[in-house]
């Protein structure tokens, strides 16, 4: 059954990238990555291509949650909204994640960060070359944008500070300032993830942060369950391992006050930062004073929506700001 939202079920590809292993440069990883877009024909001559990157626990679905997958009430999709205003979503794999391959040798976050570099510039190239799909032709981007949905906004900010691949970043739900969870005091998130939760327990800390109280009981259970050991739900969306797989070093706490700001401080692309009502920073009106590089620097706090914006009942407004936001991108950029 179709989005009722769209006249045709947008094109939808799946490829692996090829990527340099940072610990042994003449090995090779492959990312996961779904490239999500109209037909050629419906296509604009300089369309927004975006590139989307999850959270801890999630994998490039995210951004791709079908009828098929929810409630078949409403679509949540957010690559096939795109699709329909003309823009190309690419939903990606951190390496150790959904499809892409799991590193056998530790990784730290900086080399996660880097391979997203190397895939977005490999399929960038390949986009414009018209190599990428079959078909498509050669594409002249508006703008290359890059979101990272909370943990993936982590990887998006060193990323984009130290091989700026972006026309303009989006950071969803994520802090360059302070995190701040939500949960109540004396409460062992880690024990939760090793021994399993379920998301239709009240007592979970999850649920007041993670979702807005108006969420299907169903979704809000399927996405917060989760099996002893896994970091995400057993759902199409859910990844097993957090970014970087199970041997990933983490040379630095990304929740930590100020664990990026010295690469927040560096970005000097236009930058949107989007919080839900209910979410995980700290103050979402200090974040702009992080991006001290940046000329363009943009705030959107949702109403009715909390840290897992694409199953909130507000997502479409989101999307269609990112989108309006992505615009401006582009026309500052020529």
């Amino acid at each position: 059954m179709p989005d009722p939202w769209l006249d045709e079920e947008p094109e939808v590809f799946s490829l692996r990238i090829a990527v340099s292993a940072a610990t042994a440069p003449q090995d090779t990883l492959q990312l996961a990555i779904d490239v999500i877009c109209p037909r050629p024909d419906q296509i604009p001559t300089h369309p927004i291509v975006y590139f989307g990157y999850p959270g801890g626990g999630y994998n490039r679905h995210y951004f791709d949650l079908s009828l098929r997958h929810l409630d078949a009430r409403a679509p949540y999709s957010q690559a096939r909204f795109h699709a329909t205003r003309g823009e190309i979503f690419v939903a990606c794999d951190h390496v150790g994640v959904g499809g892409s391959d799991v590193p056998t040798a530790p990784l730290g976050y900086q080399d996660v960060a880097r391979m997203n570099v190397l895939a977005a510039r490999e399929v960038t190239s390949r986009l414009t070359d018209g190599s990428l799909i079959p078909g498509l032709g050669p594409v002249d981007p508006g703008a290359i944008v890059g979101i990272g949905q909370s943990f993936g906004g982590f990887l998006l900010t060193l990323a984009q500070a130290g091989d700026p691949v972006f026309d303009g970043v989006a950071f969803l739900g994520w802090s360059a300032i302070q995190t701040d969870p939500g949960w109540p005091p004396g409460v062992d998130v880690a024990s939760i993830l090793r021994d399993g939760a379920r998301g239709d327990d009240p007592n979970n800390p999850r649920r007041r942060a993670y979702h807005w109280a108006d969420v299907p009981l169903e979704i809000l259970n399927a996405d917060l369950t989760r099996a002893p050991g896994s970091a995400g739900a057993d759902e199409r969306w859910g990844a097993r391992h957090h970014p970087g797989g199970p041997l990933l070093v983490a040379e630095r706490n990304p929740v930590a006050p100020g664990v990026v700001a010295q690469e927040a401080a560096a970005i000097s692309t236009p930058v949107l930062i989007v919080a839900g009502k209910t979410d995980v920073m700290h103050d979402p009106w200090a974040e702009p004073s992080a991006y001290r590089s940046s000329s363009d620097v943009t705030l959107c706090v949702f109403p009715h929506m909390a840290h897992m914006h694409n199953f909130s009942s507000n997502r479409f407004r989101l999307w269609q700001r990112l989108s309006d936001w992505a615009r401006t991108v582009a026309a500052t950029r020529r």
